[in-house]
């Protein structure tokens, strides 16, 4: 078959049916499917994309012929390693240029990638700029076992459909890039919802939830004192306690406002409170480790409120700047309770209303008029 009456078919399949398959790993594999079918022999494939993420620098999925597969991200602490430095990748990213080896003929310092090509039984390894329409170098590297590589043919098919494939990929990044943007600055679940299309201003909705509000003590004074790198790494510390055992127990961090977080575990199942709380412990023991292993500035300490209630949760703002956010009586009351945590002693502090859903063991710390509220409360400690 002509590399023509390859591409044709190829290329209309990637502009249309394409879009329809449920994911960017689904289009990958889809690809190295039928360009096999058509004869062109592709053994593995590797198409690797950069990201909008704060931990990922970009995203990689391996397809290879005898079914093993793999999707993986590349991390910004792994850039020291130097795997970048000694790919071909990086004279795609710099260059935006193709790189082709003939494997058995390709010094094994050239990149490396090299030995392990030819230890795997590869001949012939294509790696090809995908060109997006904001200036980026992503990139695709093909490799073939078969004997002789690539023919000409091939390597004209390989490089006629990557404008195509470059339009794919580029519509599903954007849309992948989008969402964990949102995600990132918003929580999981509001950062979906908006890009589902929920801005509407005052578009909300009640939701039942337990609350967590933390804040770090002792922050307003170090502010004072202390250099303003210092004081980012000592909110950078502190929050990487807090937040991933928020996440862990499925809940979604809604605000960081300075040294305070507030933070909402929906109860759709009934036990948002179990997870509220064990988020909770896990976030003052990481503290704790963190104080450990010692540092050049104040010890972290953190006060934590657990509350359960009734929320307004979504769009708040005026017509051109809109928070996603929660507010109502529960959310201040949380936020009261957490302002009680150095008075009471107590790192963590529950109010009747979350230590009732709860079901568990719970110590009484006192009762305690709160700024704002109306009537005095009980609150506890977990046990």
């Amino acid at each position: 078959m002509s590399s023509n009456a390859i591409v044709a078919p190829i290329a209309a399949w990637l502009l249309n049916e394409a879009k329809a398959l449920p994911s960017l790993d689904v289009v990958v594999d889809a690809l190295c499917e039928r360009l096999n079918v058509a004869g062109v022999p592709i053994d593995r494939a590797i198409m690797s994309t950069q990201t909008l993420h704060a931990i990922h620098l970009s995203y990689f999925r391996l397809w290879q012929s005898d079914g093993s597969h793999v999707s993986d991200t590349f991390d910004r602490d792994e850039v020291h390693l130097g795997y970048f430095e000694r790919s071909p990748l990086r004279v795609i990213v710099e260059t935006g240029q193709p790189v082709e080896l003939r494997v058995a003929e390709t010094p094994d310092e050239a990149y490396g990638i090299v030995p392990d090509l030819k230890r795997d039984g590869y001949t012939h390894y294509l790696a090809v700029p995908l060109h997006f329409s904001d200036g980026v170098n992503n990139q695709l590297s093909w490799a073939t076992k078969r004997a002789g590589g690539f023919t000409e043919d091939d390597v004209a098919v390989l490089r006629a459909i990557e404008p195509a494939l470059s339009a794919a990929l580029e519509i599903r990044m954007l849309r992948r890039a989008m969402v964990e943007t949102l995600q990132t600055y918003l929580g999981d679940e509001p950062g979906r919802r908006v890009a589902q299309g929920a801005i509407v201003r005052g578009e909300v909705s009640e939701i039942k939830a337990a609350i967590l509000f933390a804040d770090l003590r002792g922050f307003t004074a170090s502010s004072m004192h202390l250099g303003s790198d210092v004081l980012v790494q000592l909110l950078n510390d502190y929050y990487a306690c807090l937040i991933p055992a928020v996440e862990r127990q499925g809940g979604d961090v809604l605000k960081l406002i300075g040294d305070g977080m507030l933070a909402i575990f929906p109860d759709a199942e009934g036990d948002a409170p179990l997870r509220a709380l064990a988020a909770a412990c896990e976030a003052q023991a990481a503290i704790g480790e963190a104080n450990a292993r010692g540092s050049e500035w104040p010890e972290l300490a953190a006060g934590i409120a657990l509350h359960h209630g009734t929320a307004a949760y979504g769009n708040i703002g005026s017509t051109t700047r809109l928070d996603f956010t929660v507010i109502g009586r529960d959310v201040n009351l949380a936020s009261r309770i957490c302002g009680i945590c150095r008075e009471a002693g107590a790192p963590v502090l529950m109010s009747e209303a979350f230590c009732d859903r709860l079901g568990g063991d719970a110590e009484e710390v006192g009762v305690f008029a709160l700024r704002g509220i109306a009537e005095a409360v009980t609150l506890y400690r977990p046990l």
